[in-house]
């Protein structure tokens, strides 16, 4: 059986177990040193785990809010979206998440784009030129 990443939230909370590496907090201070962290990152995690909370397992089963939070753990540590895929492979599986919980009506737009705007902003800023183009 394969090792279990940790989640940022609750340092010990077992998250998917997508990776092959236990994160210790020794390496998630690297891991969060070299991503570049900042108030708005943490306070866009933040968001995001309490919007998990609040929407509990009414609006989202238990894998649904795991492949979220594997998203928002895997951005908030990332420091390049270009040059990590797994990434920005859990941003774009995310986003298909939420169109397919608008679609299904299990969401309404509005909550799927707040909390998709909240998860983006875990992740690193895109250059200026970017960010208008996308």
């Amino acid at each position: 059986m394969g090792k279990q990443a940790k989640s940022l939230d609750g340092w010990l909370k077992a998250s998917a177990s997508r990776t092959d590496f236990i994160c210790t907090p020794n390496d998630l201070g690297q891991k969060i040193e070299e991503a570049g962290m900042s108030p708005e990152r943490t306070e866009a995690y933040r968001r995001v785990i309490h919007r998990l909370y609040e929407l509990g397992p009414a609006k989202l089963q238990p894998t649904e809010q795991e492949r979220i939070r594997y998203a928002a753990d895997s951005l908030v540590l990332c420091a390049d979206l270009f040059e990590d895929d797994a990434a920005r492979d859990c941003l774009e599986d995310t986003e298909l998440l939420f169109e397919v919980l608008v679609q299904s009506g299990r969401w309404e737009r509005v909550t799927a784009d707040q909390l998709i705007d909240d998860l983006r902003a875990c992740g690193p800023e895109l250059p200026v030129d970017l960010s208008t183009a996308a």
